[in-house]
């Protein structure tokens, strides 16, 4: 089984990373290898890991910076979430 967790080097998403059971293929992504927020970089990247299950914990957090930075924090939290879910069903 290959699940691709989405945010791995996170709080969250690193703790996850560790905890899982190691009989199963985990691949941890981050910001740096692909953009959630940019939907053909995230069906690409979906494309070329195919996994079976994807965990996504990839977030902007830092709330105060959110009420300043509205559009990124949505981009992130909503776009981003959207972005994977339709890539999710591309590649189904």
């Amino acid at each position: 089984m290959k699940v691709l967790i989405v945010g791995a080097k996170g709080m969250l998403g690193s703790d996850l990373t560790r905890s899982l059971n190691h009989s199963i293929q985990i691949i941890g992504t981050d910001k740096e290898d692909f953009d959630i927020t940019n939907q053909r970089e995230t069906l690409r990247a979906l494309l070329k890991i195919r996994p079976q299950w994807l965990i996504n914990v990839a977030a902007y957090t830092q709330v105060d910076r959110c009420e300043k930075e509205i559009e990124l924090a949505f981009k992130v939290n909503a776009e981003g979430v959207k972005n994977l879910a339709l890539a999710c069903k591309e590649i189904q």
